[in-house]
């Protein structure tokens, strides 16, 4: 089991990673992401998708939102608690 500490500190590790990405292989493997993704039986067969806006220098995603809305797949996307500080 993972502990508190180590997942924040697999998340710090992984933040910086993506940050020394150059733009261009964001865009690389954003593409490879996609097409992945859109190939893959239990995208192609659900019916309801969740997915997240990203933020910074995370994945963007809004491709494939997009190629899911056009197959009338169901977007899911989180939502802030609107009292609770960072809680979904």
């Amino acid at each position: 089991m993972w502990s508190k500490a180590s997942k924040q500190a697999l998340r710090v590790q992984i933040k910086h990673l993506r940050n020394q990405l150059s733009a261009r292989q964001k865009i690389l493997f954003e593409q490879k992401l996609f097409s992945n993704i859109k190939q893959h039986l239990l995208f192609r067969t659900s019916k309801r998708i969740g997915f997240y806006l990203a933020v910074g220098n995370e994945i963007d995603l809004s491709d494939l939102i997009t190629h899911a809305q056009h197959l009338n797949k169901a977007i899911y996307l989180p939502a802030l608690h609107p009292f609770k500080q960072n809680t979904l």
